[in-house]
């Protein structure tokens, strides 16, 4: 069975250096393959791939981004910065500066926006009421966040690339 570069290369970045997310993605890669008698993974085996791990993730993660994105507000930023939060490349601890998501967020809200826009919600991130997700590393005015559990990451990336997927 070979693989397209490609989609080797989306397993390696979206595993966010975890083998049980390279595992799951090259697993029901080749099984979406071997399923249509291919021994060839394709892009489009990827995308299959994707879909099911996002479905057999562990419990636990799933419903931390649930907590973290569910708002009663019909007007809410939670998913977006949950987004751009695990978009940023943190330094060598997975940690980023709350300046950091300036630019992930702009990208995906499609317009510009400032700190004190989504300050508030980082806040909030960090707190058990939206599942305590991030946590708050350092000291006042040099603060860095990081992902409280790092598979919730990697998990938020292939719900980006399952979005992305489903937009083209």
């Amino acid at each position: 069975m070979s693989i397209n570069e490609n989609v080797k290369n989306s397993i390696v970045e979206l595993s966010e250096g975890f083998p049980h997310y390279t595992h799951l993605l090259s697993k029901y890669s080749a099984r979406a393959a071997i399923n249509e008698n291919s021994d060839f993974i394709s892009p489009k085996h990827f995308s299959i791939a994707v879909n099911e791990a996002i479905e057999n993730v562990q419990e636990s993660v799933r419903t931390s981004y649930e907590k973290a994105i569910t708002t009663s507000k019909k007007q809410d930023m939670f998913k977006a910065v949950v987004s751009a939060c695990a978009m940023v490349d943190g330094n060598e601890y997975g940690a980023f500066r709350i300046v950091d998501l300036q630019e992930p967020l702009s990208h995906i809200l499609r317009k510009e926006v400032k700190l004190q826009s989504y300050q508030y919600h980082i806040g909030k991130l960090c707190q058990e009421e939206k599942g305590e997700i991030l946590q708050k590393i350092g000291f006042p005015k040099n603060y860095r966040y990081r992902f409280k559990n790092p598979l919730l990451k990697a998990y938020v990336r292939l719900k980006l690339y399952q979005e992305e997927k489903m937009n083209e």
